[in-house]
């Protein structure tokens, strides 16, 4: 039974390999693709003509219009062909190619024997795809993209039978020439000179003014229809407020960091092995390095990548978290060894120009005081000779009585560190500042210090020279007294209220109690007949009456 039906099946599908339909005897409406209605068989089974279907091109066909050399089809679903009329090039469909054509002068002579010398003289290879005589001296080379043709325009010069050959690229623009080409490159290396010369990158300003009578645009031969509206120019950028030079906070903060920066630096410069003791033994040091040279550096100019201060860099942009914490450099001895490993250098000391300095005083408590130190300048490194800049942040104290920094000898203590290097960028953008009321004199300081050595004949005793620098500040006969600039100002309005001591010292602890300023401590003593009890209830009561308000 089962093996009846199977002969059946097989003899089927056997008269359907081995049967050829005729395009007469199909039945209409009998597509290639999907199951059979005319026995009920998958198609898989059907010959490969009667599958594709009769109204669709053959498998032949299809793979033959792949094999065109031009990848594309016109509107008749034809392959392209740029010489299919009779040789001449089909202009209409010229545009979709991107074929370069490339006319010879002075090329008399074979046709065959112009490309053999080409093929010759050519340093990389040209694909020629064809070549046709315009006239006796005229010979046109299609080839195949802009790269070839530029290799074409490169060989202008050769000798063939005598006579010099020269190319040019024929295109709907024109005619253009190896010469032309060179002479658009220096066109525009030119005027990107010309605009580099106008602008101001600080203030990021264009100038214009009178460019029509600029001598690097005379060299030119611009077109008279070129100009220049300098009329909508953008004015260059202003501040409201105009930058002011460094800033100090007081007298006493301008005498201690001008000791502190000519002691500091001449020590760095030449002996950081004596800075030791200025360091606590918690301090904390890091390095950041930065690589960007400013955009008005010349890139000859440049040529510096900071390698050699790259092993103690800090910097969060180039570094892993998990190094940081290897790279900052905690406790005095732990600082000197890497601040010995960095390059040598050379601060210009005797030069104020060079630096600029923001510093103040931090009331960390009414009794207690830190002078934040930020100079940013220039130094030369000297094994290179070349200037680098630098942002230096320090956190300076008074040092403490019998810490190494006392006894050694130095009226403050280093709490905190922060050196950025970076490339040279100049003093152009404070050299112009307006002067601060308040100045310290680095020059003169180091000018003295120097000379002190001089005369001592002694090198490594810097800090006693440089002792006798400022004799406002006590600085070989014990710690600094800073002043803090609250107390300051208490002894100031007791000096101008007339305040004898029992009343200064009412009006610090009724400040102490309400964390009033002295002023307004003072004001509320005043207006209480100096009864102490009653002036603390009545800012108590006073105080009530916001809470409640509020």
């Amino acid at each position: 039974m089962f093996g009846n039906n199977n002969m059946s099946n097989n003899i089927s599908i056997i008269q359907e390999k081995d049967s050829i339909m005729s395009d007469g005897n199909k039945p209409k409406n009998i597509r290639g693709r999907g199951p059979n209605k005319f026995n009920g068989h998958s198609s898989n089974n059907r010959p490969i003509s009667e599958r594709l279907g009769s109204s669709k091109p053959g498998l032949k066909g299809r793979i033959k219009d792949r094999k065109g050399g031009f990848p594309g089809k016109d509107d008749k679903k034809n392959k392209l062909n740029l010489f299919k009329n009779n040789g001449k090039p089909n202009l209409k469909d010229f545009h979709k190619s991107t074929h370069e054509r490339v006319i010879a002068s002075n090329a008399v002579g074979d046709i065959v024997d112009l490309q053999k010398l080409i093929k010759k003289k050519s340093k990389r290879p040209i694909k020629i795809l064809k070549a046709e005589r315009k006239n006796e001296s005229i010979v046109s080379f299609l080839v195949e993209n802009k790269g070839h043709a530029k290799s074409l325009l490169d060989l202008s010069g050769i000798r063939f039978n005598g006579n010099t050959v020269t190319f040019a690229i024929q295109s709907r623009k024109g005619i253009t020439t190896a010469s032309d080409i060179k002479n658009s490159i220096s066109v525009i290396e030119n005027l990107k000179r010309l605009i580099l010369g106008r602008y101001n990158p600080e203030a990021q300003y264009l100038n214009l003014e009178n460019i029509n009578n600029d001598p690097t645009l005379d060299q030119e031969e611009l077109p008279e229809g070129i100009s220049f509206d300098v009329g909508k120019n953008l004015n260059s950028k202003t501040l409201p407020l105009q930058i002011k030079s460094s800033f100090i906070d007081s007298d006493v903060t301008a005498n201690t960091i001008q000791d502190f920066i000519v002691k500091y630096f001449t020590l760095f410069d030449s002996n950081r092995a004596g800075l030791l003791d200025l360091y606590d033994n918690n301090a904390l040091f890091s390095l950041s390095v930065n690589n960007n040279s400013p955009p008005w550096r010349k890139r000859y100019e440049r040529g510096d990548n900071m390698s050699s201060w790259k092993a103690n860099d800090r910097n969060f942009k180039s570094t892993r978290q998990s190094n940081r914490d290897n790279l900052l450099s905690k406790g005095n001895n732990t600082i000197i060894q890497t601040i010995a490993k960095l390059p040598s250098t050379k601060h210009p000391l005797e030069d104020n120009s060079k630096f600029i300095i923001d510093s103040w005083q931090i009331n960390v408590s009414p009794q207690q005081v830190l002078i934040y130190l930020n100079i940013s300048g220039e130094f030369k490194e000297v094994d290179i000779k070349l200037n680098k800049s630098f942002s230096r942040t320090f956190l300076i104290a008074p040092s403490q009585p019998q810490s190494n920094a006392a006894r050694a000898g130095w009226a403050y203590t280093i709490f905190n560190d922060q050196l950025t290097v970076r490339p040279w960028s100049g003093n152009k953008s404070f050299d112009k500042a307006e002067a601060n009321p308040i100045q310290i004199d680095i020059s003169g300081s180091a000018k003295m210090l120097k000379n002190n050595n001089n005369n001592n004949n002694n090198t490594s005793n810097v800090f006693n020279a440089a002792a006798q620098l400022n004799t406002n500040v006590p600085l070989a006969n014990g710690p600094l007294e800073f002043t803090p600039l609250q107390l300051q100002e208490q002894e100031q309005l007791r000096i101008q209220n007339g305040l004898n001591d029992m009343q200064h010292q009412q009006v610090k602890e009724l400040s102490r109690q309400t964390h009033l300023t002295y002023m307004y401590s003072l004001q509320c003593l005043n207006e209480f007949q100096w009864n102490f009890t009653s002036a603390l209830e009545g800012f108590q009561n006073v105080k009530m009456k916001i809470i409640y308000r509020s």
